[in-house]
């Protein structure tokens, strides 16, 4: 077939990531036809460039990789003894007792022609010490000019570099194997280096790292010195491919090779993880810098710190200098711009403290149960990383099954490694022999929060995929027996679990562990499942399989509990939810978790209903591509449920149309009942998630002793505590009285332990309820699982899980801003993951009593300020930065509550730096949007909640003392306090988190931009509550309250008590806020 020469070009552009000029193109063209086409031979060994030593081996270089299934670039298996292995390369061998399944190809890095682009710089060639070739045109010159005739050599050019890849081989190589293996195929395929030689760094028994060579072969068996890849001339460049977690990284043996290589050779880390990991690496005990050199390929030496001030590089301590890049493009472009010395190009790199090392050890603490460890996952892991670890509980721990399980994530192949990395990082998995295995009681603990029907979809999936990949003549014997014995019902899933099967010896042995696994999920899912796991293990001859439903006997002796509270108080009770009503459990899940998007198809579907009829319409309209795909895939779901008859999408007119069936409780279930499903299923989860021992009842009426009725939505018997939950679908609020008086006034239930959930409630209702409703406890869907938690605690049945814990430095400054004092600090804190690697971190702070107020003779003080006072503050959590700009434009960017957001506010840009020109409304909407997200109550500070959070336990002007400096606040330095001295005025901004932090391990109280609270303005602290919540006003003015001060402050106006107003609709670019939460649900 003839290609067109630029179809050629793009060819290799899209596959090999070369970008070629027309002149390059017709020389690889003739040099190929020259040289025909040539029959490789493998035995040939080509010679190396560089200086062969003394009783070296000679090896070949490996060859580029041709595609993730064939010659792995990543070698896993141990080294074979020497003279084993060319007996034992035909017959390539997998490190696992390996499944048969065939994973379909995918790109593990997805960015690797942007990476190819961001290397060129690399690409310079220099004079060669080695190579040399005749000059013609100078030779004929020197000839005709001088008669002599002796050729005149030049050398040749060639690539500046070689390269050195090195793999750290660690418990989680498997993980990073597809990103590392076409790291590797780029590296080898792109022309910027001479060669390209490829080491794995393992430990031996000792735990000594030792070098082992990756060829084409396989992996060599002889350690090979780490001094072998010193180069006097430092023209080869290392590339330690790592996430930096091991026991040699934290023993500190590869920061001793890192030093020893970096005497000769420029050395650079390619860290795996992405940089909000690196806290949990060995990389933590070194110090982030820029790093900026004016000689081409830089070692440690050579390499300048930039961006740190005169103290701080005082504070810095001797270590090496190493760049750390990541798998981004910038990043690649950032550090070959700076290697080349080219652009006064700064890279992102690490001084590495040799005396850091050895890091303490990770097992110094007593080793948690299991329930710990999985509540210390929840609390830090994203919350995909969650969804992969309980699928993961359903199945064998096996790569190829783990692999399979991640097609069904929607992410790419690096965001999967991350979330894999993060739970082989959490301790929920240990090492058993050559493979891995939950540690004991894990699995268990993860098979509480995975609905059923969601585990058996991915069992069966992964069992129907495993199945497939067995013998031919092996799947046609065991459906054969499968259909003779069990008809047609039974799954691969459940077909795994029978022994007697005609598996074969081989297969047999590659479906015992499904069978192990298998057996102990379905003993989680309750007694019949267990029964029915024996009875196929038992291979009994049965006709018919009832199918596996959402169905527990374990449910029934709740419900028994429940009805039986009831009647020990003279009430009947009965039940009327139907367990062939499970199938709208997951449609209620769908329609409460994406109700913003789906209101509107449903509200079609119900006035279908009111008019007595079953078909529907609705043009979508201008919305985006995700909102159209959801409307688009919950009509199919119905459709495939048989809910539906018809359904249709026009994407010309993006109109839907469908007709109901003519099903039982559909007309119910769509005008309102499913948002009783829909929070039963909530806040069922939540209570087994806390371990909690419940019974509950849902859609029941109760029958008091005098024969009158009235209808219960929901009922929860919780620790032997009786919690009733009301659910409505209006915006009627005047419903909520009339519901609750028969439990409140009849029953005589305290009106703390009755909740009223309203699905369009708006958060004004939620928060300024009627006179009438005073005492009543109301929610909306964004705000009920908070509010639930709140009531368990008050009952004092919600035990919090154990929170993770970071550690600090808090110092304090005497009245000339010298630092006197250096203290240890620590606080526990809670993650949530806003969006894709943007994080929001709040920290816990204990409740306690302080003067609040500016103290007699303070410098400065205002009559706002006063009279000072005492006010009791309860437990809370406060952001421990103020909203940043990444943080924002997480939130922004969903839907829409009461007002728009402007994704991109600021005045002064960065992603790390504080939001600011922020109105007090829209830190009101950014609060709504993310609570919704969440299902926790964010909110914004009391002025009181503020103020004692800044003070820490202290009452000095200052958190850090007597005075401020700009070298630990941001503020206009051309103005002292107490006897300071000037300083910097930045006239801006800066990042977050770039100062000391105070005592409940807060940053930035003090300066860089004003945070608003949730208070009215008042003008003094006469008769202000001492309770610590927010004081409120009866008639509000338009004001609110903003503390702590800006860059664009003098000192004076940045202390601790200081307090402004400002209008809730204005915004300056000096305000920003900081988030409140009273009580996280952290698991």
């Amino acid at each position: 077939m003839d290609y067109p020469i630029a179809h050629l070009k793009a060819l290799l552009s899209d596959r090999v990531g070369l970008e070629l000029s027309p002149i390059e193109l017709a020389e690889i063209l003739w040099l190929a036809l020259q040289q025909g086409e040539i029959e490789p031979d493998e035995s040939e060994t080509p010679a190396l460039q560089t200086p062969i030593e003394q009783n070296q081996e000679v090896e070949p270089v490996s060859d580029p990789i041709r595609s993730n299934s064939e010659s792995a670039a990543v070698v896993t298996e141990p080294p074979k003894p020497l003279e084993e292995e060319e007996a034992e390369e035909s017959e390539p061998r997998s490190q696992e007792s390996a499944l048969p399944v065939k994973i379909p190809e995918s790109v593990a890095l997805r960015n690797r022609q942007a990476i190819a682009r961001s290397i060129r710089p690399l690409m310079r060639k220099v004079a060669s010490k080695q190579r040399r070739s005749i000059d013609e045109e100078a030779t004929a010159i020197q000839i005709a000019e001088t008669q002599t005739w002796s050729p005149v050599v030049q050398p040749d050019p060639e690539r500046w570099l070689e390269l050195a890849i090195v793999i750290e081989v660690t418990n989680l190589l498997e993980v990073w194997r597809d990103t590392i293996a076409e790291f590797q195929q780029l590296m080898e395929r792109h022309g910027a280096f001479r060669t390209v030689r490829t080491w794995q760094l393992k430990p031996n028994e000792d735990g000594e790292p030792q070098l082992f060579l990756q060829t084409v072969a396989g992996l060599r068996s002889r350690a090979r010195s780490p001094r072998e890849l010193l180069d006097s001339a430092g023209r080869r460049l290392i590339l330690l491919l790592s996430d930096c977690t091991s026991r040699a990284w934290r023993s500190g043996k590869i920061p001793e090779l890192l030093e020893l290589w970096s005497q000769e050779n420029p050395v650079t880390i390619v860290q795996l993880l992405p940089e909000s990991y690196w806290e949990r690496s060995a990389l933590s005990a070194g110090y982030p810098v820029g790093l900026k050199s004016r000689l081409p390929g830089a070692l440690s030496r050579d390499w300048s710190i930039e961006g740190l001030s005169a103290r701080q590089r005082q504070r810095l301590p001797e270590g090496l200098n190493l760049p750390v890049v990541t798998m981004q493009p910038e990043a690649f472009r950032q550090w070959a711009k700076a290697l080349s010395a080219m652009d006064e190009q700064q890279t992102i790199g690490v001084v590495l403290n040799l005396q850091a090392f050895p890091m303490p050890s990770l097992a110094q603490a007593a080793p948690l149960t299991a329930k710990q460890l999985v509540q210390r996952f929840r609390s830090t892991a994203s919350a995909k990383a969650q969804e992969l670890a309980d699928m993961m509980a359903v199945l064998p721990v096996n790569w190829s099954v783990i692999r399979l399980i991640q097609k069904n994530l929607p992410a790419d192949e690096t965001e999967n490694a991350l979330y894999l990395a993060e739970i082989f990082l959490s301790g929920l998995l240990h090492p058993i022999d050559a493979h891995y295995d939950f540690v004991e009681g894990v699995r268990e603990v993860l098979l509480k929060t995975i609905p059923i029907s969601e585990a058996q979809a991915v069992g069966e999936e992964v069992t129907e995929a495993v199945f497939k990949q067995l013998p031919s003549e092996v799947q046609e014997r065991v459906n054969a027996d499968i259909s003779r014995r069990f008809g047609e019902g039974l799954s691969y899933f459940e077909a795994f679990l029978i022994p007697d099967l005609p598996w074969g010896e081989s297969a047999a042995s590659e479906i015992f562990p499904f069978a192990r696994v298998g057996r102990q999920v379905l003993a989680q899912w309750g007694e019949e499942y267990a029964a029915w796991a024996e009875e196929l293990a038992g291979s009994s001859q049965v006709s018919e399989i009832p199918l596996l439903q959402e169905f527990d006997e374990a449910a029934i002796e709740e419900e028994n509990a429940a009805i039986a509270w009831f009647r020990e108080r003279q009430f009947e009770v009965q039940s009327f939810r139907s367990n062939e009503m499970e199938v709208f459990d997951r449609f209620a899940l769908d329609l409460g978790d994406h109700y913003d998007v789906l209101a509107p198809v449903l509200m079609q579907m119900r006035r279908a209903f009111l008019r007595k009829q079953r078909d529907f319409h609705y043009a979508l309209g201008e919305i985006s591509e995700e909102m159209i795909s959801r409307c688009v895939g919950f009509g199919h779901n119905l459709l495939n449920a048989e809910l539906l008859t018809e359904f249709h999408y026009d994407r010309a007119t993006k109109m839907i149309r469908g007709t109901m069936a003519d099903q039982p409780y559909l007309a119910e279930f769509f005008m309102g009942e499913w948002f009783e499903r829909y929070i039963y299923q909530k806040v069922a989860n939540l209570l087994r998630e806390r371990d909690l021992r419940f019974s509950s009842l849902s859609h029941v009426t109760v029958t008091l002793p005098h024969r009158d009725r009235f209808e219960l939505d929901l009922f929860f018997l919780v620790e032997g505590q009786p919690l009733m939950i009301e659910c409505f679908t209006g915006k009627e609020i005047e419903n909520i009285l009339r519901n609750a008086s028969p439990y409140i006034g009849i029953l005589g239930f305290p009106s703390s332990q009755f909740l009223s959930v309203g699905l369009d409630l708006t958060r004004s209702q939620v928060n300024n309820p009627p006179s009438f409703l005073s005492g009543l406890i109301i929610a909306n869907r964004e705000t009920y699982l908070a509010q639930i938690q709140v009531m368990l605690g008050i009952l004092g049945i919600s035990p919090e899980p154990s929170l993770p814990t970071f550690s600090f430095e808090v110092i304090t400054v005497n009245e000339r801003g010298e630092v006197i004092d250096r203290r240890p600090g620590q606080a526990s804190y809670y993650r949530e993951e806003l969006a894709k690697g943007v994080f929001l971190d709040m920290v816990e702070i204990p409740g306690g009593t302080f003067w609040m107020g500016a103290a007699d003779g303070e410098l400065e003080a205002r009559d706002n300020e006063k009279p000072r006072h005492q006010v009791t503050i309860e437990p809370f959590f406060m952001g421990k930065f103020t909203v940043t700009q990444a943080q924002w434009r997480a939130i922004a960017e969903l839907p829409k509550i009461n007002r728009d957001l402007n994704p991109d506010p600021s005045k002064f840009k960065g992603k790390n730096r504080p939001v600011e020109r922020i109105s007090w409304e829209d830190a009101i909407e950014f609060c709504d949007r993310l609570s919704r997200k969440t299902g926790q109550l964010y909110r914004l500070p009391s002025e009181a909640e503020w103020e004692y959070a800044c003070r820490a336990g202290t009452t000095t002007p200052y958190h850090f003392g007597e005075t401020i400096t700009p070298e630990i606040v941001n503020y206009d330095g051309n103005y002292i306090y107490a006897n300071a001295p000037k300083g910097i005025y930045r006239e801006q901004t800066i990042e977050v988190g770039s100062f000391p932090l105070n005592a409940f391990g807060l940053y930035d109280m003090h300066g860089n931009v004003w945070e608003w609270c949730a208070d009215p303005w008042h003008g003094s602290y006469t008769d202000s509550p001492t309770d610590g919540r927010v004081w409120k006003m009866s008639n509000e003015n338009g004001s609110r309250i903003l503390r702590g001060g800006s860059w664009d402050n003098d000192p004076g106006v940045c202390r601790a008590a200081i307090r402004i107003r400002g209008r809730r609709g204005y915004f300056y670019y000096g305000w920003g806020f900081r988030l409140a939460l009273s009580r996280p649900r952290t698991s």
